[in-house]
């Protein structure tokens, strides 16, 4: 089965339910996004591992879900001033933030020998939760912009950015088997092409 074939089956399915999921919101989404946020935080940490750098891997998986659930919560007071939750509380998420780090830190001198490269694993096990937790969380403040019921305007916001992505993705794969051409950065990616980063930049914009 072809890589345009499958795309086309998977978005069928695909594309329809998360239109749903995403209206309907509540926990259903922000579940949604905690096991997109682990799945992407455990794909990051196993390319972490083929280098030799061993992060904590249940710590940083726990960290990538706080977001999408700390959002969700938020969200749920149905006002985006947040007027329903109590200022003590949010004055505190600087503080609760900012003990990440140390928690991750202790952990790597606790599990980690000198000689298992425990900084790079204490980066990594951070990086994770920013990068896989942090970022998809966004799509939920979009989401609850507009309250927590039930909102197709919302749900078009939502999409939007996603659906710029896909386009982009798809026309840069597009471009680049029609177009070929000179590679874009052989070492970190071999299959792309600058024929195909344009076209990725073109069928986004």
């Amino acid at each position: 089965m072809s890589n345009n074939v499958t795309r086309v089956l998977v978005a069928v399915v695909a594309i329809p339910a998360a239109l749903g999921i995403v209206w309907y919101g509540g926990l259903l989404l922000a579940a949604l996004v905690v096991a997109l946020a682990v799945l992407g935080t455990r794909e990051l940490f196993d390319l972490a591992e083929r280098t030799g750098v061993r992060p904590l891997r249940g710590l940083g998986m726990v960290f990538a879900a706080l977001p999408a659930l700390a959002t969700w919560m938020l969200g749920t007071t149905g006002s985006t001033d947040l007027s329903g939750v109590p200022l003590w509380l949010l004055s505190q998420w600087p503080l609760a933030a900012s003990m990440a780090p140390v928690v991750v830190l202790m952990g790597v001198l606790w599990w980690r020998a000198p000689d298992q490269k425990p900084l790079a694993a204490a980066a990594v096990t951070l990086v994770g939760p920013l990068y896989c937790g942090l970022l998809p969380s966004a799509l939920l403040v979009i989401r609850y912009g507009a309250g927590p019921d039930q909102s197709w305007a919302a749900t078009w916001l939502v999409f939007f950015p996603l659906a710029i992505t896909w386009l982009c993705d798809s026309f840069a794969m597009w471009g680049g088997k029609i177009f070929r051409g000179p590679k874009l950065a052989p070492v970190v990616s071999p299959g792309k092409t600058r024929s195909g980063a344009l076209s990725g930049l073109l069928g986004g914009g």
